[in-house]
C-alpha cells in the first residue's frame, strides 16, 4: 500500500488546522471565570462541531450540534455565541430547531427545563429569555407562549403574548397528590 506525500501533508495541516481551532478555545474559555445560565463556580465546557473564537470583539461562536455544560445545567443549540468584556461574561445567545436547555436540582420548586428558537441569557441581570416558540417547565409548572423570561436569581417566570396576539401563554399547573391520599370526589 502507497501514501503519497501529499496525503501525509493534507493529513498533517487538517491536524493542525483542528488544534488551531481547539487551542484558541481554550485559552478562551480558561481566561473566563463566569457563571452560565446558573449561578456556579463549576467549569463550563462546550463542544461543538466548529468553533471560532474573535479575542478583539470579545466573542466567541460555536455551530454544529453544541452542547454547553456547567456543573447540573445543560444547553443544547444549532449555534452558540458567548460575549464577553474583560475576560467576564455578559451574554450568551442561542439558536436551534429547538435550543433546549435544562437545569436540575438547583431551585425549590424543582427542575427548570425549556425549549425555544432562540435563547438569549443576560448575566448581569440574572436573566434568560425564551424566544419564538418558547416552553418552560419549572417543576410541575408548564410555561408556553412566543416570549418567556426567567430569573435564575428569584426563580421568578413571566411570560407574553406575541406581538401579533396571535398566540397567547399557556400556564399549566398540576396540583400535587399526596401518596395515600384519595381524589375529592366532585359535587353535583
Amino acid at each position: 500500500m502507497s501514501i503519497s506525500i501529499k496525503y501525509l501533508f493534507d493529513n498533517y495541516c487538517n491536524q493542525s488546522l483542528r488544534l488551531v481551532k481547539i487551542v484558541p478555545m481554550f485559552v478562551l474559555l480558561g481566561s473566563l471565570s463566569f457563571n452560565v445560565i446558573a449561578a456556579s463556580k463549576d467549569p463550563i465546557n462546550i463542544e461543538a462541531d466548529n468553533a471560532k473564537i474573535i479575542e478583539k470583539e470579545g466573542k466567541s461562536v460555536y455551530t454544529g450540534n453544541v452542547l454547553l455544560i456547567q456543573g447540573n445545567t445543560r444547553m443544547r443549540a444549532d449555534s452558540v455565541t458567548v460575549f464577553s468584556v474583560s475576560g467576564k461574561l455578559t451574554q450568551i445567545t442561542a439558536t436551534g430547531r429547538p435550543v433546549r436547555y435544562e437545569d436540575k436540582g438547583r431551585t425549590k420548586g424543582g427542575d427548570i427545563s425549556g425549549e425555544a428558537n432562540l435563547l438569549e441569557y443576560y448575566t448581569k441581570e440574572n436573566r434568560i429569555l425564551l424566544l419564538n416558540n418558547a416552553k418552560l417547565t419549572q417543576g410541575r409548572t408548564q410555561f408556553s407562549g412566543n416570549r418567556i423570561e426567567y430569573n435564575t436569581e428569584t426563580d421568578v417566570v413571566t411570560a407574553e403574548v406575541s406581538e401579533t396576539g396571535s398566540e397567547r401563554v399557556q400556564v399549566i399547573i398540576e396540583p400535587e397528590k399526596l401518596i395515600g391520599t384519595q381524589e375529592p370526589e366532585a359535587k353535583p
